[in-house]
């Protein structure tokens, strides 16, 4: 039930329905009747095309630019003449195709480079590319860690040194050779040291393919002085079968501990640890201590996995329980997680649309505390929930009770975030009694004169590509959603928020969320975007239950004139305004917002 992404001939022909059919009007190089011109000119966007096809860094100024050009008006001459804007488009056509071809080519190239550098973050080794002169190009984190902490070796502002003339001076010649004839060398830095480290230089490309025009440059490996220390207990557990006691003792073993240790520092009788090994003699088809930590190193052991997050924060988040699913209303996955006391107060969040179950602003250890029970289902095409075509905000309200009739629930509090708030809105309008009462922070408001302004500005752009150009708008957001992976304060619209998510915990709880919910794709936020160009507002008294809303003044995504009209549309509400708040002020408000929602 997944909708395959476009290809790159979908997304002209989705163009062309933008220009053609007037979902969107690209004003740009337009003489009006006074002589000026509107919005940017043809190679204005070319430009930004191929800007963007290089640097996706630069997709937010193209759509900026987009934006700019992008809302029609009756007094535009282009609006009313669909021939122009025929003819725009025929004139664009062909830089919009070049641009992706470019775009592909360099993520592909991209796809290739990222392939890399995990490859060799997982080696239990340093690697570093050096130029001639023994610049830095390129270094693992394990040859900067190196660098770092031994005392014989510097990264001297991104020149490797050795702290020793005469082995700085042997290096030196040894990457002179092996750039000359392509040989390799091993050099040994205070031998007899246990912390002693070994250098090997070899010809460049056996890391990194090289051509003509790259710098002169070998390849630099680095052994690891704490090599033991990486061993790693799953993958001992994977490779041999062992319990967890068991692959504690094989790498207490490797880090050089006798049994009686173990046994001390396990607090377990000597007789246990025994019994113990011989278990691991038998799976892993050894007979000596020697002999084992032999087979170990010599194996996969030693490759470190890929850490998906900092621990503080997934210790913090606390998602014990793992992945939790449920069927929907259509049959399909609908994954979920809970969150603090699961005697606690039932509150349902519907996560923002770039969300997850991961999206706890706040942490599970104030949940706990404040005996809340947090339920984060996600929305089909996000996480691990399964897709659906075509799902409206029905599908998703219908979702809602079915998960709550899974958990039991009769009755629940219902708490929405950005444009999940309007969903949720949406929703406690369809399940009546079934919600206690709605909170929404930094909530969109439903489009409609009565509960607020038109959209505006890239959200109106993104409702309108999603509505009449899906498929475009998922390769957008796509692009942008790896682009906010890369630097997310960039990208914030407020310098507030900036601020806010230059904090690590903030930060990083932000992208944690962000990243699971792209697992798919960008298709749920698509449809998210979908249902507030295509759904009615609902009657205000389908919402007579105690609503309060949060908004900050100086959110730069959602204005706060949206939650001042939805407040006074509403029959029931209560309003609270941060003057220093921006999109994101949950994530510093957290424990305020609950209390406020909760209480009594």
């Amino acid at each position: 039930m997944r909708l395959r992404p476009p290809d790159r001939f979908g997304s002209l022909v989705t163009l062309r329905l933008l220009f053609c059919h007037g979902a969107v009007d690209f004003n740009v190089g337009v003489t009006t009747g006074g002589g000026g011109m509107t919005g940017f000119s043809t190679s204005d966007l070319a430009l930004l095309l191929y800007q963007a096809a290089q640097d996706k860094n630069r997709w937010p100024v193209l759509v900026a630019a987009l934006q700019e050009t992008a809302n029609p008006f009756d007094d535009d001459a282009i609006y009313r003449n669909p021939a122009a804007r025929r003819e725009l488009l025929d004139q664009l056509l062909p830089h919009i195709s070049q641009a992706l071809d470019m775009a592909d080519r360099f993520e592909s190239q991209a796809v290739s480079q990222n392939l890399l550098d995990r490859t060799l973050e997982m080696l239990p080794m340093g690697v570093a590319l050096l130029d001639d002169e023994l610049n830095i190009i390129m270094l693992n984190q394990q040859a900067d860690r190196t660098l770092a902490e031994h005392e014989m070796l510097a990264n001297h502002d991104g020149h490797f040194k050795i702290n020793n003339r005469e082995q700085h001076k042997l290096l030196h010649h040894y990457i002179e050779r092996s750039l000359e004839d392509g040989s390799s060398h091993a050099l040994m830095l205070s031998p007899g040291n246990p912390r002693s480290v070994s250098l090997l230089v070899c010809p460049a490309d056996l890391v990194k393919d090289r051509d003509d025009n790259d710098p002169p440059a070998v390849t630099l490996f680095l052994s690891n002085p704490d090599f033991q220390s990486l061993i790693d207990e799953q993958t001992l557990t994977d490779l041999y079968r062992l319990s967890a006691a068991e692959a504690e003792l094989t790498r207490d073993l490797i880090h050089g501990y006798d049994l009686r240790s173990i046994a001390q520092r396990r607090q377990v009788s000597e007789l246990t640890v025994r019994t113990q090994l011989k278990s691991i003699f038998r799976k892993t088809e050894t007979a000596r201590q020697a002999e084992l930590v032999s087979l170990v190193l010599s194996g996969l052991a030693p490759l470190r996995g890929r850490e998906s997050v900092t621990a503080k924060v997934a210790d913090d988040i606390g998602e014990s329980t793992g992945l939790r699913y449920c069927k929907g209303a259509h049959g399909q996955r609908l994954c979920f997680a809970e969150y603090g006391d699961p005697q606690g107060v039932a509150v349902m969040f519907c996560h923002s649309v770039r969300g997850s179950r991961l999206e706890v602003p706040g942490g599970d250890s104030v949940l706990r505390d404040m005996h809340i029970r947090l339920i984060i289902p996600e929305r089909p095409g996000y996480g691990d929930s399964e897709a659906l075509d075509e799902r409206t905000v029905d599908d998703l309200a219908e979702d809602m009770r079915c998960l709550a009739d899974h958990l039991e629930l009769p009755q629940f509090h219902l708490l929405g975030y950005s444009l999940g708030g309007f969903l949720a809105l949406h929703c406690a309008a369809r399940l009546g009694d079934r919600i206690s009462r709605l909170g929404l922070v930094s909530s969109l408001a439903p489009p409609g004169k009565e509960a607020g302004k038109p959209l505006k500005g890239m959200m109106r752009l993104a409702v309108a590509l999603a509505d009449k150009a899906p498929g475009l708008a998922e390769t957008v957001l796509d692009h942008m959603a790896r682009t906010i992976l890369k630097n997310p304060r960039r990208h914030l619209g407020s310098s507030v928020d900036r601020k806010l998510l230059a904090e690590p915990d903030h930060q990083e709880r932000y992208l944690l969320a962000l990243r699971e919910s792209c697992r798919q794709g960008s298709m749920g936020f698509v449809q998210d975007l979908q249902a507030v160009a295509r759904t009615p507002l609902p009657e205000p008294s389908s919402l007579a239950l105690p609503v309060y809303l949060w908004h900050g003044e100086q959110d730069g995504q959602v204005p706060a004139d949206q939650a001042i009209q939805l407040d006074r549309w509403l029959t029931n509400s209560e309003l609270t305004l941060l003057p220093d708040g921006g999109h994101f002020f949950i994530y510093s408000r957290w424990p305020q917002i609950l209390a406020n929602f909760v209480a009594e």
